[in-house]
């Protein structure tokens, strides 16, 4: 049997937490710049990623020559406040990271379905691997926008699977949604679940012996491909 490789990191504080997050996505860019002069990196939206992009965006890097892109996206407007593309420009596209490439989800389809043919298209031309994944999980164990009942949650969490993104037209937690697969993610140097509060933690416990289909944080655990780092904090 295949032991994940799996890390912990407890972090006493909210800054902290922040700090060292947006650390590690420095040291992994860092590495991707000096080994082929490009880097990415897939952020999520959220409440917890903020205050990482406050940290990341100051650092002294060749932004121009990094792409950034989203592990999912609410299917509204960049303008929308909701978006989490808004999100990433509000918080990482600032000071000396202003020069980062984005590559964004949402085009103007009126549905994810009809737009996942452009999110392809321009996914496939980012630097992969990616040099780093950064994912936080919802409290029902969704990470991305890969739901427990969502319709076409088993082929969004086959890593064998060829999708490269996952759409859902019915809203999801109040909104249509477009999120990249497992499969897709899984094309990393490492992923970096970033997560706040003992209730979350809780859920990490629980995932180590419950299906996928109920947690769907279980995929990421339990798979061999890629390095996990686990970094929690309870404030």
């Amino acid at each position: 049997m295949i032991v994940p490789d799996i890390t912990h990191h407890r972090h006493a504080t909210a800054e902290a937490f922040a700090q060292a997050v947006a650390d590690r996505i420095g040291q992994q860019l860092r590495q991707g710049l000096d080994g082929r002069d490009a880097a990415s990196l897939a952020v999520p939206g959220g409440s917890t990623p903020g205050p990482i992009f406050d940290v990341l965006a100051k650092m002294q890097l060749a932004w121009p020559k990094v792409a950034v892109t989203l592990t999912d996206e609410r299917w509204v407007p960049a303008s929308d406040p909701s978006s989490n593309e808004a999100l990433l420009r509000r918080h990482l596209l600032q000071e000396t990271s202003a020069g980062a490439r984005v590559i964004g989800l949402y085009d103007a389809s009126p549905k994810p379905s009809l737009g996942i043919a452009h999110a392809e298209t321009a996914l496939r031309q980012l630097p992969l691997p990616f040099d780093a994944v950064l994912l936080g999980m919802g409290g029902d164990g969704h990470f991305a926008s890969l739901f427990p009942g969502l319709p076409d949650l088993a082929e969004g969490l086959n890593p064998e699977s060829a999708a490269i993104c996952i759409a859902s037209d019915a809203p999801v937690n109040g909104q249509p949604r477009l999120s990249l697969s497992l499969g897709f993610l899984l094309r990393s140097r490492v992923i970096l679940l970033a997560i706040r509060g003992a209730g979350k933690l809780a859920v990490i416990e629980r995932a180590k012996t419950a299906a996928a289909s109920e947690l769907p944080i279980a995929a990421i655990l339990r798979q061999d491909r890629v390095p996990v780092e686990i970094h929690f904090t309870e404030a």
